[in-house]
């Protein structure tokens, strides 16, 4: 059969062209793989995120860590399609170009200004014709293309394609399946060709067949790892990791582990050898990604290169673990959470893309649903490997300590009294408000910060400043104060109450600790062992005081199982949770719980009456904890009739009083 030629300028759609060709047989054409391959991945993030959002609801906002997410995706597409070009065949080059395409009895010619390839019929696999373009496939990923559009005059791409099939039908395949001859002409570098077209072979290429051979020399560890984590491989990818070098940075990981865990029980930590044996337990994911990741790939990559890649991974994901864990501020804990994530799976869209040549969509996808699997085991058990305790008590410390509360406690007696004495008698004819304010944990700052704000904010409402007595259980402070115990709040109420004309007069009195269904607070001071205050406690201590009119507040969880052991006609009641609920926001980082913030902060200042504080609280509690996808505190509130009247004669006295210079809260005084 005659030979005939083809006239053709390859342009930078023809390359693209044929890129997509060759995506298409790797990938598929059916819709449904084309998802799994390109997307499974990202949709794996998003159900990681939605489970860090349940797992630390407190801590990670769902909806912006889907914000998060979604810039970082953006990003990478923004990165991808600024960098297409340094991806593409140069204007100069070997592949763009006028070239002529000669079929003959033999073979396939491809002529171009500076060099020639020769391909013979043996390689012949399959013949495609498209609208555009006819690609004679040597292999899976290799083609000659022919743009239809120069065909020779006359010549239809039927007729075409019929004459190519009949040259490789006659040929003979003297060299096997993968014989290629190929010329390059004087003046161009010998360098390897590439079937496709005899462009030289690209960097990926030698990349690839340099790791095909653990001997084979690349850069050194630490340079590899600095290619991989400044996300440009380049020459990280070449060549194989040598098993000292993977062993290096495994034992890095663990050392990093061992000195942050140290910093984070303190320096009077003590070595503890006994759980050494449960570090293998997070070895598990990282042999197991590794493997799988090594099967997925596409061409293959060693399960060394892979394990080499994640185990330089492995000290940034230790540092931002206890970094999210310790020392990022909360506000700042989603923003830190997702870029991390995004960094990570940047790092294996680049590492992995690296080492194959092409992305590996199905190997980033399993080592994330690995690392998903993991962490719901792991949060599931709770399991948290440490070579590090707390020191054993000193007994000498111990016997210091007792005397120390045994003095303390003696002491509480005459300061309470000596605090009572300062507060101003009652006004005759003139009811007024005293404050008594109940700090119950010392351990966290958290609550006697609050029963300082209530007491302010009670102060400015009621001009209660002269008639305020703090019972605060505060480690930073155990003198400016009595501190808060059940026999101390008894004393305190009864001494007040002497103060008071208790026929008129108002207590305001306000609460703060942890709770229980009991109900009852936890009151606990550092040094001093202290019996907690139940219901039956705080009814008896009012009761005893003689005082009729009372506003209890209860910033607590269960808090509303005080209630009904409080109630009565001439009591207010508001707590910060129903009886079987919890409240949120008693973490030693924050200056005011949930209700506090709410209550206290916001909503007090602002409102004529205790009812609509109360309200505008509830409201903007329900709120956030939507937002944040817990379970409703619910508050709480009991008015007794006789006090609800008793009380909106002072409210509404206290507001034409002071309204103009409260309407707007003072966000100074959050502390």
């Amino acid at each position: 059969m005659d030979s005939f030629s083809v006239e053709t300028n390859f342009t930078t759609a023809d390359w693209r062209t044929y890129a997509g060709a060759v995506a298409r047989r790797v990938q598929g054409d059916g819709y449904t793989q084309f998802l799994l391959t390109q997307y499974l991945g990202i949709a794996c993030v998003a159900v990681l995120l939605c489970i860090l959002s349940f797992v630390f609801p407190q801590d990670l906002r769902l909806g912006s860590m889907f914000i998060g997410a979604g810039a970082g995706i953006g990003s990478l597409w923004i990165r991808w399609w600024l960098g297409r070009r340094q991806y593409g065949p140069e204007e100069k080059g070997t592949v763009l170009g006028p070239r002529t395409l000669i079929f003959a009895n033999d073979g396939v010619t491809i002529q171009r200004s500076n060099s020639s390839a020769f391909y013979s019929w043996s390689l012949f696999k399959e013949l495609e014709v498209e609208r555009e373009n006819l690609f004679i496939w040597l292999e899976r990923i290799n083609a000659v293309m022919v743009p239809l559009r120069d065909l020779p005059s006359g010549m239809t791409a039927e007729e075409a394609a019929t004459r190519i099939r009949t040259f490789a039908s006659q040929a003979a395949a003297p060299g096997g399946a993968n014989t290629l001859i190929a010329q390059t002409t004087a003046g161009v570098a010998a360098h390897p060709t590439s079937p496709v077209d005899g462009r030289p072979t690209s960097t990926v290429d030698a990349r690839l067949a340099s790791s095909a051979s653990p001997r084979t020399a690349g850069p050194g560890a630490l340079r590899r790892a600095l290619g991989f984590l400044s996300l440009r491989p380049r020459q990280a990818a070449v060549g194989a990791p040598s098993d000292w070098a993977i062993a290096g940075f495994t034992a890095g990981s663990l050392i990093l582990w061992l000195v942050l865990d140290r910093l984070r029980y303190g320096h009077d930590a003590e070595f503890v050898p006994y759980d050494a044996p449960g570090f293998s337990w997070y070895m598990l994911p990282f042999l197991l990604a590794a493997w799988l990741a090594s099967r997925l790939t596409r061409p293959r990559v060693r399960f060394r290169n892979i394990l080499f890649l994640l185990a330089v991974a492995g000290p940034v994901i230790i540092g931002a673990a206890f970094l999210l864990a310790h020392d990022v501020p909360r506000n700042l804990v989603t923003a830190v959470a997702v870029a991390s994530v995004v960094y990570l799976i940047v790092y294996l869209e680049v590492g992995l893309r690296a080492l194959a040549g092409r992305r590996q969509s199905a190997a980033v996808t399993a080592i994330i649903a690995i690392t998903l699997l993991f962490v719901s085991v792991n949060s599931a058990f709770y399991f948290y490997p440490t070579l590090w305790s707390d020191p054993e008590p000193d007994t000498t410390d111990n016997e210091t300590q007792v005397e120390k509360a045994e003095d303390l406690l003696i002491t509480q007696g005459p300061r309470i009294e000596a605090e009572v004495n300062r507060i101003a008698a009652s006004e005759s004819g003139h009811p007024g408000v005293y404050f008594v304010g109940f700090a119950g944990v010392g351990r966290q700052k958290v609550f006697s910060d609050e029963i300082r704000l209530a007491a302010r904010r009670v102060s400015d409402r009621y001009d209660a400043g002269h008639r305020t007595v703090l019972l605060l259980n505060d480690r930073r402070d155990v003198d400016s104060h009595p501190i808060a115990t059940v026999e101390g709040l008894k004393l305190a109420l009864k001494d007040v109450a002497a103060k008071m004309d208790v026929e008129q007069d108002v207590l305001f009195l306000s609460l703060s600790s942890h709770g229980s269904e009991d109900p009852s607070l936890s009151v606990s001071n550092i040094g001093v062992s202290l019996r907690d205050l139940s219901g039956a406690d705080l009814a008896e201590a009012l009761r005893a005081s003689g005082i009729k009119w009372k506003v209890i507040v209860i910033s607590a969880c269960h808090a509303g199982a005080f209630i009904d052991a409080l109630r009565d006609d001439n009591s207010i009641i508001l707590t910060a949770a129903a009886a079987d609920r919890t409240s949120f926001g008693c973490s030693d980082d924050r200056e005011l719980t949930y209700f506090g913030e709410a209550f206290y902060r916001d909503a007090l200042p602002q409102s004529v009456t205790l009812q609509d504080a109360f309200s505008r609280a509830k409201a903007d509690i329900a709120s956030r904890e939507e937002r944040e996808h817990v379970r409703a505190s619910n508050p709480q509130a009991f008015f007794g009739k006789a006090m609800e009247q008793k009380l909106a004669g002072i409210d509404s006295t206290a507001h034409c009083n002071n309204g103009c210079r409260q309407s707007v809260p003072e966000s100074s005084q959050t502390r």
